[in-house]
């Protein structure tokens, strides 16, 4: 995943270059009008992995088989869904609402159309990606989004050659084409491996009826966070321009990077979840979220901290040229995605209980006040970072309501989450916090102190929260962990029989 980190922020760089910063933020405003109708992807994603990890924790492979056919149906009839919605509501915001120059319309067009073809292709592929997820094959998940990386890579530097076409449409086209390569052959892949995955017509209305209920409340709940964000960056673009939408699209690149590790790992959690709950394993089923929600939070905290304060030198010696506001808007998105690391392992759990509405019905509902918030501070004359720090303060809310939902609908203790998880997290972090700054403050910007801030970070970070962050079930199983990687690395590298000494 460092593979990924590092070359996604190279593409980033390369692509703001060589489109420039408008169309570089143009690019971030279409993203976000399609993004409106794209929702609903991630929404059954998360759905289908429960699916299917319920039926493979059960072995019972007919019945997945059955929900994978159907489930493939369903995303068929919603990719046909999404074209007409952005060919007739989206295309409408182009022509009419969204701020860009005249001259720069036709490319934005063509941009739009190869980026709804390019969200298609990544749906069809949702119900394969879920699959090797929910059989815990996460070894394929990371060689694709390193083949998804390098694609993307390459895309940046073909177009970094081109001028004889208008480079947003060239990019447009190639990001489809590289969608279509790297989510075909993640669907051909998965088939192959995985005889479940073989579509068989198989329609049954109480199936459908439950996959429906249970999606329609994560759709809720998606398609409350995607177009509160969706929305805040078309507000960006009315008051501010391409401009300002350029220094959002660095930011969520940043913050991509930052969370891409927790994001993998949190991944790979979900089944276990779920499998443990659906096995009738509540004790475990509730120290594995536990552990998976401190090291969740350790994941992207080890990461953010060196980067918050070294931020100024990164984007600097990153992107040459930094956009205004890209600093403050980073610092924000960073933090908040911190601090919203608790609500994903609470969604898996409470997924494996089964009973959506009400967490997501209030605890993702508080999220619909970020964008009239947002508009009133900007109509008043506030700068564009204050839609951060309302957002900001809106995922602390959320996140607290949708733990606190969860502890009540599945009768799990508070104090004990609050004692073992938030306590020993915070006197963590506030140590490490301190010793980061206080190196931050002693030595001169440059090459040096970056290091040392990373370097202090991780050896801190790690020492702090095994000591202090972990309970004692969680250090012998870190310790086992730890004795394993260790012995595989002797194997693999060191020959057996050196292993054996």
């Amino acid at each position: 995943m460092i593979v990924v980190m590092c070359v996604s922020f190279y593409t980033t760089r390369v692509v703001l270059r060589v489109l420039g910063v408008v169309d570089f933020g143009l690019v971030n405003a279409i993203g976000g009008v399609v993004s409106m109708f794209s929702f609903v992807s991630a929404t059954l994603s998360t759905a289908c992995s429960r699916y299917f990890s319920f039926e493979i924790g059960r072995q019972n492979y007919v019945r997945l088989n059955q929900l994978f056919s159907l489930i493939l149906f369903l995303f068929v009839c919603l990719a046909i869904f999404l074209v007409l919605s952005t060919e007739s509501v989206g295309l409408w915001y182009l022509r009419n609402k969204l701020v860009l120059p005249p001259e720069r319309m036709h490319a934005a067009f063509w941009f739009f159309q190869f980026t709804i073809l390019t969200v298609v292709v990544g749906w069809l592929s949702v119900p394969y990606s879920s699959m090797a997820v929910s059989f815990e094959n996460m070894s394929l998940f990371s060689w694709l989004s390193v083949l998804d990386a390098m694609i993307k890579l390459v895309i940046a530097l073909i177009i970094s050659w081109v001028s004889s076409y208008d480079k947003l449409i060239f990019y447009g086209g190639l990001l489809f084409a590289g969608a279509v390569v790297s989510s075909g052959l993640y669907m051909v892949i998965v088939r192959a491996m995985y005889s479940a995955c073989k579509f068989k017509w198989y329609f049954n209305k109480s199936d459908f009826r439950e996959i429906c209920v249970f999606g329609g409340w994560n759709f809720f709940g998606v398609f409350i966070w995607m177009t509160s964000d969706a929305f805040v960056n078309l507000l960006l673009n009315s008051f501010f321009g391409p401009v300002v939408n350029a220094a959002r699209g660095v930011a969520m690149q940043v913050n991509h990077g930052v969370a891409v590790f927790t994001t993998n790992f949190l991944t790979a959690a979900r089944p276990q979840i779920v499998k443990l709950w659906a096995s009738g394993n509540v004790i475990e089923a509730w120290r594995l979220y536990k552990s998976v929600s401190k090291g969740g939070y350790f994941l992207v905290f080890v990461f953010a901290v060196p980067l918050c304060f070294e931020l100024p030198f990164v984007l600097s010696l990153w992107l040459g040229s930094v956009p205004e506001y890209t600093l403050v808007f980073t610092r924000l998105v960073v933090v908040t995605t911190v601090l919203n690391t608790f609500s994903h392992p609470a969604a898996y759990l409470m997924q494996a209980v089964g009973r959506m509405g009400l967490f997501e019905g209030i605890g993702s509902g508080v999220r619909i006040f970020i964008f009239p918030v947002s508009y009133l501070l900007l109509r008043g004359g506030s700068s564009p970072d204050s839609v951060f720090y309302v957002s900001m303060v809106f995922t602390i809310f959320c996140v607290g309501i949708r733990i606190g939902v969860l502890f009540r609908v599945a009768k799990l203790s508070s104090s004990d989450f609050i004692q073992d998880v938030i306590i020993r997290l915070a006197i963590a972090s506030c140590l490490c916090i301190g010793l980061v700054a206080l190196v931050n403050y002693l030595m001169l910007p440059g090459w040096c102190r970056l290091l040392a801030c990373c370097v202090m970070s991780g050896i801190v970070s790690t020492v702090l929260f095994f000591f202090v962050a972990l309970n004692h079930h969680e250090r012998m199983s870190a310790r086992n962990l730890a004795k394993d990687i260790i012995r595989k690395f002797r194997v693999n590298f060191l020959g057996k029989d050196v292993a054996n000494v």
